[in-house]
């Protein structure tokens, strides 16, 4: 009887196999790691030590029992200039700090690391008027996968400043990732004056006391990322931008994609007097703002700083201004955001800003409000405002406003006027205005300004003193190419107090003289069709 080649290929393919598995067996790595995730162990591999899984561990080979005051010894068994890693497992560490000497003290090169959730650090005793879980005072340190319980309902007295993370002066390259703080006496995390180069990441951050304006980060330092975290009911402010030295200002940094809601009065705030500037707020929600500080006060983004970027941002149910750019002399953008039920979408009180392609619907008031001057807003779709859609105008502390474009926009069912413009030197062009209560586009005291290439109709509300353009107390202005359907009243209306005006090639709902009516000096009425 012959031997069948394929049952012999067969049976040797199988004990290669059987062979491979043992081998594999043979050599995988039989630690338990159950209180350890995978990039925990494989920095542990890196500095090559062993771990047992429940007790405290360092880079140096070295391992403690699971209590509060070992941490600190393994961290400083690490040495003077720290390099190396402290791994804490699953457990409650109650920690105690006394006379200003923190929970935990960290200095440089230095990694702490738990197990997320399961490893907790509980401030039980807290006594001096600075007393932080954790304080850093050195360069290159990380602290991951904790939680962090401040306590401060338990602890008495309440002092002031105590933080669950609190970054030193002068500190750079920290990353403060996958960390759960909450209950603490001040913000959760600190980032003091003169830190560079700081990210926060992927936090929990939650229920800061009601005492001296509190947040989930407040930040003086700059280079700062806080990006992906979830911060709620932190009192004063989500994420707070306020450095205070002129030597060392705030700037550079920036908020992305964190979720911010609850009780917060302020989502994302920079102090006016903070000395913050080059701040961008990016692909950020903030919602449902509770919070009563700030003289109740409720803003989405408060940005009174030079050189902003608001962008990309989700801002929905808030009492007062979804975003607040005051004071800005440099420049500001303020672009591709969606904002929903507030009472002001956007105010821009400041110079030099472009307002471009948001999505703002449901404001109680104006959708968007400018006082200052160079200020592009474009390509814009705004509807049920309660107020105007766009409102350009003029605060005596300020002057007088010139130089603003309004092109592109659509504004859809206006409470008032789809826009309201006064000041020099004002472009409006090439709109969609449909829907408003009183005017399309209402001009007092503009001066050489053009209205070009809009379409404005009234088909909603139809009342009987809807008007298309009113010009009221205005000079040297272009008014042309500009379309109207279904205006009730007039299309174009010119004041007695107007004079100098061009009003010409527009597309009328009716004949002219039932559709212009003007009653200003040296007005020019040429080639107007309908």
């Amino acid at each position: 009887m012959k031997n069948n080649p394929f049952k012999i290929y067969i049976s040797l393919l199988i004990l290669i196999l059987l062979l491979l598995m043992t081998i594999l067996y043979l050599l995988e790595d039989k630690s338990d790691f159950n209180d350890i995730n995978l990039e925990t162990s494989d920095i542990f591999k890196d500095y090559n030590i062993s771990f047992t899984g429940d007790l405290i561990a360092n880079s140096n080979s070295n391992f403690w029992n699971k209590t509060g005051e070992n941490i600190q010894k393994a961290i400083d068994d690490l040495g003077e200039g720290g390099g190396g890693v402290v791994f804490l497992p699953s457990g409650v560490y109650n920690l105690s700090s006394d006379n200003n000497v923190q929970g935990i003290e960290i200095k440089s090169n230095t990694q702490l690391m738990g197990c997320g959730e399961s490893t907790v650090l509980n401030l039980v005793n807290g006594k001096g008027a600075s007393a932080d879980v954790i304080r850093i005072h050195g360069d290159n340190n990380v602290i991951c996968d904790l939680n962090i319980d401040g306590n401060k309902d338990k602890l008495i007295p309440r002092y002031d400043y105590w933080h669950g993370v609190r970054i030193e002066n002068g500190c750079s390259n920290i990353r403060v990732k996958d960390c759960h703080i909450y209950d603490t006496q001040h913000s959760c995390i600190r980032v003091s004056d003169n830190c560079t180069d700081i990210l926060v990441e992927d936090c929990i951050l939650e229920r800061c006391n009601h005492s001296h304006f509190p947040s989930g980060v407040s930040i003086g330092g700059s280079s700062v990322i806080v990006k992906n975290c979830i911060i709620r009911d932190t009192y004063a402010c989500g994420i707070v931008f306020e450095s205070q030295s002129t030597e060392y200002p705030c700037f550079d940094c920036v908020a992305d994609g964190n979720i911010i809601y609850g009780n917060i009065t302020r989502g994302i705030h920079c102090e006016p007097n903070g000395y913050a500037n080059n701040i961008t707020v990016i692909n950020n929600h903030i919602f449902n703002l509770t919070g009563v500080c700030y003289k109740n006060i409720r803003h989405g983004v408060y940005v009174p700083v030079d050189d902003v970027a608001v962008m990309g941002n989700r801002i929905e149910n808030i009492k007062d201004y979804s975003v607040y750019n005051y004071g800005c002399k440099r420049s500001s953008k303020i672009t591709n955001n969606t904002i929903k039920n507030c009472k002001v979408g956007i105010d821009q009180n400041g110079n030099n800003g472009v307002i471009s392609d948001n999505i703002i619907f449901d404001c109680s008031d104006e959708a968007i409000v400018v006082y200052s001057f160079n200020v592009s807003i474009s390509g814009n779709i705004i509807t049920n405002s309660g107020g105007n859609g766009v409102f350009i105008h003029p605060k005596k502390h300020i002057g007088n406003i010139s130089n603003i474009v309004i092109s592109q926009n659509v504004i859809l069912n206006t409470g008032s006027n789809g826009i309201s413009a006064s000041g020099d030197y004002i472009t409006i062009s090439d709109n969609i205005i449909n829907e408003f209560y009183y005017r399309g586009i209402r001009l007092y005291k503009v001066r050489n300004s053009a209205i070009s290439g809009n379409s404005i109709s009234d088909e909603l509300f139809g009342v009987g003193w809807s008007t298309g353009i009113t010009v009221e107390n205005c000079s040297d202005l272009t008014i042309y190419g500009n379309v109207f359907d279904e205006n009730t009243t007039y299309d174009i209306t010119c004041d007695k107090t107007s004079y100098t005006c061009v009003i010409s090639d527009n597309v009328l709902s009716k004949e002219a003289e039932k559709s212009i009516n003007n009653q200003g000096l040296d007005i020019v009425l040429r080639d107007n069709i309908n």
